[in-house]
């Protein structure tokens, strides 16, 4: 497999001069087997994959897999242009939603009052299904789906292609309560629930894992519930699942570039008495597995 981020950014696009190294676009990963193209999540990102993806001048089948519908996974998809043509395909994948399928989702940002083409006007064949926690097959990779801690349903995705196995599991925040003399303190603990050991389990050895950090140790308290995690919590469960590959992902609007690279030094030196190598989601980083 091979992997490439085109949105690293959580909430909202930052461009800027303090973003211009990490990048600024929301979610969006392209990830090429060799038997398929994924796209998971179609943050602000995919407008740059696309474009690409016709530089080829070839007909453009692939699969998306939206780990949910906040906005910024998915404000990108009305300017994904190999949507619009004729000859390419597209199947969506998306968290089940128990009074709305996922197609009227999408179909609901691309209403005239809020963008001036609608979703029925992607002259490109689309497919949606929704999904739940399931096994499924799609090209030659075997994707297994997980519900993650979010304030919408959210899903995380284990994608085993060529013995190779990634986990992409954004937008989680943990589930345990933390004490509060924990505010400021950058250490790991163990302080799990049962939730917290089930993702444990469901990302347990896999070569790389793709986890939100959103937050420092003080802003998660500041904004507990938010559907978030602090990199503490990722190295947390990093280690109990013996992570060897881990990257910070889903970075803070407000962080810079120079405050990320902040956290990647302070997540390496707790992380420097056990074997992982560490990290920050970067636009247009590849990674082979």
């Amino acid at each position: 497999m091979k992997i490439k981020f085109w949105g690293v950014r959580g909430s909202i696009p930052t461009p800027g001069p303090q973003t211009v190294k990490y990048g600024g676009n929301t979610s969006c990963l392209e990830i090429i087997t060799k038997q398929g193209l994924l796209i998971i999540d179609s943050g602000s990102g995919i407008r740059e994959l696309g474009k690409n993806l016709l530089e080829k001048n070839e007909a453009v089948k692939g699969n998306i897999l939206l780990s949910h519908t906040h906005w910024d996974h998915i404000q990108g998809f009305p300017f994904f242009i190999p949507a619009f043509e004729k000859g390419n395909e597209f199947n969506i994948y998306g968290p089940y939603y128990v009074h709305k399928k996922l197609e009227d989702v999408l179909a609901g940002q691309m209403e005239y009052r809020y963008f001036p083409i609608t979703l029925d006007k992607m002259h490109s064949r689309i497919n949606f299904k929704d999904l739940k926690e399931e096994t499924l097959e799609i090209d030659d990779c075997i994707i297994t789906t997980k519900f993650l801690n979010h304030t919408s349903p959210t899903l995380g995705f284990k994608i085993k292609s060529d013995n190779k196995t990634l986990v992409y599991a954004t937008d989680n925040e943990q589930c345990f309560v933390m004490p509060p003399e924990m505010i400021n303190q950058e250490e790991l603990s163990p302080y799990f629930n049962e939730k917290d050991w089930e993702l444990v389990e469901f990302i347990k050895g896999v070569d790389i894992l793709i986890h939100d950090t959103q937050y420092t140790q003080e802003e998660y308290f500041k904004k507990a519930g938010w559907g978030h995690s602090s990199f503490i919590y990722t190295l947390n469960i990093a280690k109990a699942a013996g992570i060897k590959k881990l990257i910070l992902f889903h970075h803070d609007p407000e962080h810079s570039d120079d405050f990320l690279e902040t956290i990647l030094l302070k997540s390496k030196k707790l992380a420097e008495n056990f074997e992982m190598k560490i990290f920050l989601a970067q636009e247009k980083a590849e990674f082979l597995i």
